[in-house]
């Protein structure tokens, strides 16, 4: 299954060796079928050195699973090596805190990405109050150090490691919350 993200751009990439086509022009291309729609989305790509390079631009208007099928084009000869089934992982901003501060017009807001497919806020929400969710967040941003495991899913699930709600995410799924 690939996962996509709703409003970021990704890359899909893999390798396929045409034989038996001389001086080839190959386009290769994803097509999303969402389900119980007669939608489909077309991302066309480059093909170079036997590598296929398709750049997902936005599945921001499509149904959120489906399937995904990759078409190669060779001359005049069409023909889909591969299938699978998609998702669509949303995310959304939520405002977990703000506060007004001493100084004149200085407004803290703290905003933490919410992936809907994960409850990784939920560790948040159990801390009772504003002081201590702030020292955990900074403990989280500052000194957590994840498994090398929880670095390896971070980076293929979210393709990074650093920011905050990679961090929780990390947090949740070690100590099992």
């Amino acid at each position: 299954m690939l996962k996509f993200h709703k409003n970021k751009p990704q890359t899909f990439k893999c390798k396929v060796e045409i034989q038996g086509v001389d001086n080839p022009k190959i386009t290769p291309r994803l097509i999303l079928s969402p389900n119980n729609s007669n939608m489909n989305l077309f991302f066309e790509g480059k093909y170079d050195n036997k590598q296929c390079e398709i750049v997902i631009s936005s599945t921001a208007n499509i149904t959120n699973k489906g399937s995904v099928i990759l078409e190669i084009i060779a001359n005049d000869t069409i023909f889909k090596p591969w299938k699978s089934t998609y998702e669509i992982v949303s995310q959304e901003i939520v405002v977990e805190n703000v506060e007004l501060i001493d100084s004149k017009n200085n407004i803290s807001v703290q905003l933490i990405e919410e992936n809907t497919d994960n409850s990784y806020l939920d560790v948040l929400k159990k801390i009772p109050t504003n002081k201590r969710r702030k020292k955990f967040l900074e403990y989280i941003k500052n000194s957590y150090r994840p498994k090398k495991y929880l670095l390896e899913w971070s980076k293929k699930e979210l393709g990074e490691t650093n920011s905050l709600k990679a961090k929780l995410m990390m947090y949740s799924k070690q100590n099992k919350l």
